[in-house]
């Protein structure tokens, strides 16, 4: 089999990776520039930024990622009343001058997989181990080339995906099946286990795993429920089987989360 690539993507060498989990008040702040740093931001509300390009604010929200470069400065708020979570990912390149931005704003597929990769490196940065430099690096990296990938509208989103995602996302606590899935869109059980590993790389049991291990993790972090009250919220039969499912995605048990 050949494979022809009509075009490639520099990819730049990273010398630092960062990724912090902020939450945003609803007063402005302003983000200074950063030598030789690209910054990315990822919400699961709605923040918007004042740029320099643009006279009124761009607003971000799920499914989409906004970068500014190394020199840039914005301004950025909210008009929720309570704090809006939101990632900030930032790669330092060596040679900024010379590295190729990825798209000012690029708008994803429903639960495309660079969201995934954003999730796995803060993963990774926050256990450290003997291969947690290197791993890092090579997720910086996909995460690089989903942006530019999205600049090259090659990745299009299959609209049956979108619709099962949020079904599932809908009925995410009632642990939906392939099955459910299946009969509700009219699909063989195979041809929807299909669809999602051709699209996210892992089996729709996985994915409803992911999801609820990711609420777990954001549930966790507040300090105001114990594994078994956390178990319990996502609908999950016994704290024995969440903690097994939490330590298979995440790599730790959650009392270390």
């Amino acid at each position: 089999m050949e494979v022809l690539f009509a075009q490639t993507v520099a990819i730049p060498e990273f010398t630092a990776i960062a990724v912090r989990r902020l939450r945003q008040p609803g007063t402005p702040q302003r983000i200074v520039a950063q030598p030789g740093t690209f910054r990315f931001f990822l919400t699961g509300g709605e923040i918007e930024f004042f740029l320099p390009e643009s006279r009124d604010p761009v607003p971000l929200t799920r499914r989409m990622i906004l970068m500014l470069r190394p020199e840039e400065e914005a301004l950025y708020s909210s008009s929720s009343p309570r704090p809006v979570p939101y990632l900030r990912l930032e790669l330092t390149v060596k040679q900024p001058d010379r590295t190729e931005p990825p798209p000012r704003l690029a708008v994803f597929r429903y639960a495309h997989p660079v969201f995934g990769v954003a999730d796995r490196l803060d993963e990774a940065l926050a256990n450290p181990g003997p291969c947690s430099a290197a791993l890092a690096r090579l997720l910086a990296q996909e995460f690089w080339l989903y942006l530019h990938e999205q600049r090259t509208g090659t990745g299009g989103a299959d609209p049956r995906l979108d619709r099962m995602l949020r079904y599932l996302e809908e009925r995410l606590l009632e642990h939906p099946t392939r099955q459910q899935l299946a009969r509700e869109f009219n699909l063989s059980p195979q041809q929807v286990n299909l669809l999602f590993r051709r699209n996210l790389g892992i089996s729709p049991g996985e994915y409803v795993q992911r999801q609820l291990i990711r609420s777990a993790r954001q549930l966790l972090r507040t300090g105001k429920l114990s594994v078994k009250e956390t178990s319990a919220r996502l609908g999950f039969a016994n704290p024995f089987y969440f903690s097994r499912i939490f330590k298979k995605i995440t790599g730790h048990a959650p009392s270390e989360n």
